[in-house]
């Protein structure tokens, strides 16, 4: 039995209720070194296997290893409408867009699809893209919002090719999901076209190797007393954190390390202080200011010491500031406060809106941990010889080095795998633009700088099963 279009919105929901009816499978494989692989397998998607993205060294969990597969099938089909295809050359009409959401909260992969329309149609002639998630995403031109995701494109000819990058934003909750992509031709709803979208989910919400202590205790604005602030640094802070493996630092003693302080009046005269009580890890002193800049700032401490292992320095800091602008982000029109996946599209971090309390303590985070002078490998990698930050993996991912402009960001580029902008380029890239988020880029950076990574396989997806004729099998 050949399906024709006008099923396709039936098989979607055929398999939108395999996949609650049967769950997930979960095929782990383990070494001593730890995870190697994680496939997460949609029921309906059974036979879908991790493809390794090639990870660098300083990221691998392991040796590569495929996960089993299931035998299976996808039902072939005749889309009267777009057809969409993957980068292999097969129709993903019924099989499927297969997206994945890394470990970590981290900016996640985009798959390209290409997108080719009907042949009988007028042209040139426009259609519209939709996803039916909030988290979903294309490349730009395209909007984002509650509703899900909306682009516009154009075929020219019939003969036209217009290729769209796909990805999903973060959660944390390690659960897969499924939604769906409509594709119509503007003026015929009925040549619309219903793609399945499945999410695999690889967060593992390990426990932290390592931690960024935020300590509030130098803040004289009263602006964090306010629990919900508190909770999205304390999130930036372990977001960032999640990814560091144990380095074996020593515990620092009460007042052994001293680190610089803004005042109240913001980047105009400074204090010092010492720390209260022996801690383990980086100490991030968080509080707030009013200057009159209007920005935030981060920075590791110029006066304390580097960390040490077994006694051995480390080529890292101790410690550091992150002083918040209570009134705004460049503008005084307050924060939002937010830290759900479903609404990181809120705020473009613009000067006339709300800028978003989460993105802009995470950037200045990262300086503060970092990208920051007071790092000697990154302050070698911006004043020295070698024009920019560099490191084989970072060569092997990005083609060569970072380069870091007089703020101490990675002005220019744009993460390979996400498409969105690197550390310091928040703004830019070939996808929306809302809140920032770590790249693979950033953590390859962090790396370079001297922090050892938690193993951690970047993997992708492929659904191999062969087309059939018939229902969907390898449930």
């Amino acid at each position: 039995m050949r399906l024709t279009q006008s099923s396709s919105a039936a098989l979607f929901s055929l398999f939108a209720r395999s996949a609650a009816a049967h769950g997930r499978q979960l095929a782990r494989h383990w070494t001593a070194e730890g995870i190697v692989a994680v496939a997460l397998c949609l029921s309906v998607s059974a036979s879908c296997r991790p493809k390794s993205r090639g990870a660098p060294a300083a990221e691998r969990s392991g040796p590569s290893a495929a996960a089993p597969q299931a035998r299976g099938c996808v039902p072939r089909i005749s889309p009267r409408g777009i057809t969409v295809w993957d980068a292999d050359g097969r129709l993903l009409n019924a099989r499927g867009v297969h997206l994945v959401d890394w470990d970590g909260f981290v900016a996640n992969p985009t798959v390209t699809v290409s997108l080719h329309p009907p042949p009988d149609i007028g042209f040139p002639a426009t259609a519209t893209l939709r996803g039916d998630h909030p988290r979903l995403y294309f490349d730009l031109p395209s909007t984002v919002g509650e509703g899900g995701p909306e682009k516009h494109v154009r075929f020219w000819t019939a003969s036209s090719v217009v290729t769209v990058r796909v990805a999903i934003f973060p959660d944390r909750d390690g659960e897969d999901e499924v939604h769906r992509l409509t594709l119509a031709v503007d003026g015929d709803e009925s040549r619309s076209e219903t793609v399945p979208v499945f999410v695999h989910d690889q967060d593992r919400n390990l426990p932290l190797l390592s931690r960024i202590v935020v300590d509030f205790s130098q803040d004289r604005t009263g602006f964090f007393s306010n629990a919900e602030a508190r909770r999205v640094v304390e999130q930036a802070a372990d977001d960032w954190a999640y990814f560091l493996a144990d380095m074996g630092t020593d515990a620092v003693p009460a007042k052994d390390e001293s680190t610089m302080i803004w005042n109240p009046d913001g980047f105009v005269s400074a204090r010092d202080v010492d720390n209260s009580a022996t801690y383990s890890g980086f100490l991030l002193y968080t509080y707030g200011i009013r200057g009159v800049e209007v920005r935030s700032g981060g920075e590791g401490s110029p006066r304390g010491k580097p960390p040490t292992a077994a006694g051995a320095s480390l080529p890292l800091l101790r410690s550091g500031g992150l002083e918040l602008e209570v009134r705004g982000n460049f503008n005084t029109l307050g924060w939002v406060m937010d830290t759900e996946p479903d609404t990181w599209w809120r705020s473009a971090n613009r000067g006339r809106e709300q800028n978003d309390l989460y993105s802009i303590v995470h950037h200045e985070m990262g300086h503060a941990h970092g990208f920051d002078r007071g790092y000697p490998r990154f302050r070698a990698a911006m004043e020295g010889d070698a024009k920019g930050l560099t490191s084989k993996d970072l060569a092997d991912y990005h083609g060569g080095p970072l380069a870091i402009d007089s703020h101490a960001h990675f002005d220019g580029t744009i993460d390979p795998a996400s498409g969105v902008g690197a550390f310091g380029y928040e703004y830019h890239g070939v996808m929306p633009a809302r809140r920032w988020l770590i790249t693979r880029t950033d953590l390859l950076a962090l790396a370079a700088v001297g922090y050892a990574l938690r193993p951690i396989a970047f993997d992708s997806w492929s659904d191999d099963r062969p087309e059939c004729d018939g229902a969907p099998t390898g449930r």
